[in-house]
């Protein structure tokens, strides 16, 4: 037969089910014996012939586990075997198997020009030895025709004449695996570079002898101490590690404790001194130290292992995971995702109505725009973070920020800080927002909101960053904040030095939240089609050129819808002078336009719904009935409020107010009794001294002299008049008399100078 037309392959052909030599097939479960499931290359391919030759890929089950931890696969490859090609077309066409592509080991993807001297060396044997194989007609003889050996003997020959490999042994199984190895990748170079990976011994631990291996110590090298060399680990110590790690390893620890236990278990003896102490008594073990302790430790135990024993899991997930990309990537531009947390500032405040009242810590509210950076919103609250106090810095961000600007004493407008818009995400904690008004009130404002999960403050990390910025910039420079150092015992309480009230802390943070957006330089977002964006980067400058040229115009929500969705909601009352909440009188606004008042003062008080502002105490948003709109109504002007007082505040100073009335509630309650008793005394009295007297006959004789009674009794003389209870007035002699006597009715005289019976 014609050799050159018994070889026939397909690498012209287009046919998708046709078997071309270099193809990788996976081979499902078949009817063919001798194709097992698993991947095979066709080494060979003969249409003339009807022949396929077939080599298997070694499977990962066939790596064997070593005892330094690795695996290791060092496997004997077979010759190819033959197989009817077409009962592979057939397994092809009826989809029991697919051609795929092989994966190619790590060790031979890499470039010829990063091999080693040695690795360079295998890889021109192995290009001599695949050369007596590298046309058809050589693989048609050594695979079809058997003649295989014939060609390991010619290669033999070859090598033995061969300067360079004179006096070297090459065996024929060597030989044999070199070009198994090259048809099974696929007759490519690279598959002719030795796996060395597992060279030396793999897997064995080395005996060795007296000498000391490695590195000499430094108290070896610098003379200090000659004799300190160490000695070399055997396998009893290498146990002895492990079993430690094994028991004491880990729980957040580092190996300190772990090679303490080992030591004091494994390598010391104790006995009880007459000290009564216990003392290791003397040994000639000799002690690894801690270097070689964590060495063997590592190289037993994997990455993922080591590190879930010694770091707590969440602290492994806060600061140990892949940066897989910027908060900021695939963002269209500002005002699309927001991000809002808060965190209790390290700074004591006092009260606004007396400096020498302590309020404690504030809670300071944080919202960020994701993609320029800038700080689009800020609360300063007392209470701890809640739903009721994130709300609120939710509405500063998509309020226009000029009457807040203004109210707290900054002559500026909403030009200076150009926030008020609505974003489409809100990533938050859970705890705060999880629940039915929060939900309410994105639905409202059309709001995703997007909840972080618990212990991953990685997620937004962008609004993390801010508190470190707020504490080493602003609050660990004012007075009364939290020092660590300074709360060591001997040091002045900073608590003693505050002095500042929420209204001027909250000026503070104003002040670097301005300063903040207009001089932060965040280079980091001029990436991608930003990179030749000639701005000042800064967060008010990215966030006004991303709104005019990215984000079109976003959503607007208007004071109405930001009422509604985010400020608290209370139940006022309605009297006859006004709206009345929190202690105070409001009017203005519908109660001008309707009768309300003269109803309230007619028929008693009416309850009316109404949203209030913690900053702005002296405005509140009252329900309109008809209209079902909030208008805003003023505090009277007798009962308007100092704009530095919060809404917190005044109630913080009327419960303090009542607790000192509480303290004082049974003195005030012995004082009115004490008068009760004064009263009641003087009443018995006042009593007994009518009974002294003649009792007029008729009602008429006892009412129809109170005109004369009155005039006789405003001109007696005082000293006539003054008594003491239980004492009858004494007689006066007519000469002593004044001389308007005579008009005094003579039956009074006559009763009045009757002596008594004392």
């Amino acid at each position: 037969m014609n050799t050159s037309e018994a070889i026939t392959t397909c690498s012209t052909s287009s046919i998708a089910n046709q078997i071309c030599r270099g193809n990788v097939l996976s081979i499902g479960k078949s009817n063919v014996k001798h194709l097992t499931p698993g991947l095979y290359r066709v080494v060979w391919a003969n249409r003339r012939s009807n022949r396929a030759y077939l080599m298997r890929f070694p499977d990962a089950s066939q790596s064997q586990q070593i005892s330094t931890g690795n695996s290791r696969r060092k496997i004997r490859l077979k010759k190819p075997f033959p197989t009817p090609l077409d009962t592979l077309e057939k397994l092809l066409s009826g989809h029991l198997a697919t051609k795929v592509k092989a994966v190619i080991p790590k060790h031979l993807r890499r470039s010829l020009d990063a091999l080693t001297q040695t690795e360079q060396r295998i890889l021109d044997k192995g290009r001599l030895i695949v050369s007596h194989l590298a046309t058809d007609k050589d693989m048609l003889f050594a695979l079809e025709r058997g003649m295989l050996g014939k060609y390991i003997v010619d290669i033999v020959r070859t090598f033995a004449k061969h300067s360079a490999y004179q006096g070297q042994n090459i065996g024929r199984d060597y030989i044999y695996q070199v070009i198994y190895r090259y048809w099974l990748y696929g007759n490519s170079t690279e598959g002719l570079i030795g796996n060395t990976q597992n060279c030396g011994a793999p897997g064995c631990y080395r005996n060795p002898g007296e000498k000391k291996r490695g590195r000499p110590t430094n108290l070896v090298r610098t003379g200090h101490s000659p004799n300190s060399k160490g000695f070399n680990t055997t396998q009893e110590v290498r146990e002895k590690i492990w079993v430690a790690w094994e028991a004491y390893g880990g729980e957040g620890q580092g190996y300190t404790k772990a090679y303490r236990e080992m030591i004091r278990r494994h390598f010391l003896d104790w006995e009880l001194a007459s000290t009564s102490l216990w003392e290791p008594k003397p040994t000639d073990r000799k002690i690894p130290s801690i270097d070689v302790f964590r060495y063997y430790v590592k190289r037993r135990f994997g990455f993922d292992e080591l590190q879930a024993q010694l770091i707590p899991p969440h602290i492994l997930v806060q600061t140990k995971q892949a940066i897989r990309g910027k908060e900021f990537d695939n963002l269209f531009g500002p005002a699309q995702r927001y991000m809002i947390d808060a965190t209790v500032a390290d700074v004591w405040l006092v009260s606004s109505f007396n400096s020498y009242w302590l309020i404690g810590r504030p809670i300071v509210y944080f919202v960020r725009d994701v993609w320029s950076g800038m700080i689009v919103g800020l609360h300063v609250a007392l209470e701890g973070p809640s739903w009721k106090t994130a709300r609120m810095a939710i509405y500063n961000a998509f309020s226009r920020k000029g009457s807040y600007l203004r109210h707290y004493g900054f002559n500026l407008t909403d030009d200076d800080w150009p926030c008020f818009h609505l974003c489409t995400d809100l990533i938050h904690d859970r705890g705060e927002l999880l629940s039915i008004p929060s939900f309410d009130s994105a639905r409202d404002l059309r709001l995703s909101l997007r909840p972080c999960p618990p212990g991953s403050p990685q997620e937004k990390g962008s609004i993390e960053t801010l508190f470190h910025w707020n504490n080493t910039e602003t609050v660990q420079w004012l007075p009364g904040a939290v020092i660590a150092r300074n709360q060591e015992w001997g040091r002045r309480d900073t608590r003693m030095d505050a002095s500042l009230t929420m209204y001027r802390f909250t000026r503070i943070l104003i002040s670097a939240v301005l300063k903040f957006n207009q001089t932060c330089v965040l280079s980091n977002r001029l990436v991608g089609e930003l990179g030749g964006l000639d701005i000042n980067p800064t967060p008010i400058n990215l966030w006004r050129w991303g709104l005019e040229y990215l984000n079109g115009s976003p959503t607007d929500a208007g004071s109405e819808a930001l009422c509604r969705g985010l400020l608290p909601t209370e139940t006022a009352s309605i009297h006859a002078d006004g709206i009345r909440f929190a202690g105070i009188t409001y009017a203005g606004g519908f109660l001008e336009k309707t009768r309300l008042r003269e109803y309230a003062r007619d028929r008693g008080a009416q309850a009316v719904e109404c949203r209030y502002d913690p900053n702005h105490p002296d405005l509140l948003h009252a329900l309109n009935q008809e209209t079902q709109l909030f208008e805003q109504l003023v505090a009277l002007p007798g009962q308007r409020i100092d704009s530095m007082n919060r809404l917190e505040e005044i109630w913080d100073k009327d419960a303090y107010q009542q607790l000192e009335q509480d303290m004082h509630r049974e003195e005030n309650l012995l004082n009115s009794i004490s008068h009760d008793q004064f009263v009641a005394q003087e009443v018995a009295a006042s009593t007994e001294d009518k009974s002294k007297y003649l009792k007029p006959s008729s009602k008429k004789e006892h009412l129809g002299k109170v005109k004369e009674n009155r005039k006789m009794e405003r001109e007696l003389p005082p000293s006539l008049l003054s008594g003491t209870p239980n004492t009858a007035i004494p007689s006066p002699s007519v000469a002593s008399l004044p001389s308007t006597t005579p008009s005094v009715p003579q039956d009074i005289l006559d009763l009045l100078l009757t002596p008594t019976g004392e």
